[in-house]
């Protein structure tokens, strides 16, 4: 299965959504292109000129795609031509601890407050930019600020932006929550597609892994999103509170006419457990079709 974040541009909010990082793509963290203030990007008059100048600021980063990366090895667009076909919006705010995450959270209320602040700002900034996708996740959780998030999708008009898309681990959403969205983004002809991340099969494993008694809400939610055929995969980190289920995950999904994606690795550094190499070789030979080394 092929990498979805890949040919796109991702602006991910930092320092408590005080600054912005330009980067190719999520997996690739180290590969930062330009730092920028979030006040120049919402100061400017002309998005797509802005984000031309950022890269005029460091070309060397044009084309870095490792040759033996797993994304599709693609080449920055040209802004200058208005023709940015994937933007991602990531914020490190989410409502969840979960025992893999490495990610650095929003720790004060403070923060908390400016980064959604930094959030909702950038989307109104890039609201009636016509792109074929728009992405409102990498990290943290998207529907956080559920109301104003739902909103805000249902506020997008026709002819601009062809695609929404998000991950979510959807502990936040209901039915009605999922009905508004699917409603709204059809009526319009604009796409929604969710990502769904259910790292458990059983109660047990999930709350375990994330912390939260939540497992039979958020299988419930994945099969409306389905109902609505806005789902495009749930995502199933492998980690050693789960492996023992992973022989059992594409039956789980597939029964339920779903297609699970299983990620590799997202590991603490203190973990042990299996010698990587062997570990990949099992997952390569028995999941390859649903594996996605992330």
């Amino acid at each position: 299965m092929d990498c979805n974040f890949s040919n796109q541009l991702m602006i991910a909010i930092e320092n408590n959504g005080k600054t912005l990082d330009f980067t190719h793509c999520c997996v690739l963290y180290d590969e930062i292109i330009q730092k920028s203030s979030i006040q120049e990007l919402l100061d400017s008059k002309d998005v797509f000129s802005y984000l031309n100048s950022i890269f005029q600021q460091n070309p060397k980063n044009h084309n870095f795609f490792p040759q033996n990366s797993d994304c599709m090895g693609a080449t920055i667009c040209d802004f200058s031509k208005r023709n940015l076909n994937f933007l991602t919006i990531s914020t490190q705010a989410c409502n969840l601890n979960c025992n893999m995450c490495v990610v650095d959270r929003v720790k004060t209320p403070e923060d908390f407050q400016e980064s959604k602040n930094a959030y909702f700002q950038i989307l109104e900034k890039i609201k009636n930019l016509k792109l074929q996708h728009l992405q409102l996740s990498s990290s943290g959780e998207p529907f956080l600020h559920k109301r104003m998030l739902i909103d805000w999708i249902c506020s997008i008009q026709e002819n601009t932006i062809e695609n929404i898309g998000f991950v979510t681990n959807a502990t936040l959403l209901n039915k009605e929550d999922i009905a508004k969205m699917c409603n709204s983004t059809k009526s319009k002809n604009i796409g929604l597609t969710s990502i769904v991340s259910c790292d458990g099969i059983t109660s047990e494993t999930y709350k375990k892994i994330r912390n939260i008694d939540a497992f039979n809400r958020v299988v419930d939610n994945i099969l409306e999103f389905k109902k609505y055929n806005k789902l495009y995969c749930v995502n199933f980190v492998i980690t050693p509170d789960n492996i023992h289920e992973l022989k059992d995950v594409p039956e789980f999904w597939l029964s339920k006419g779903i297609t699970p994606r299983i990620i590799y690795p997202i590991c603490h550094p203190e973990w042990d457990w299996m010698r990587e190499d062997q570990r990949v070789k099992f997952i390569q030979e028995n999941y390859s079709q649903y594996y996605v080394n992330n």
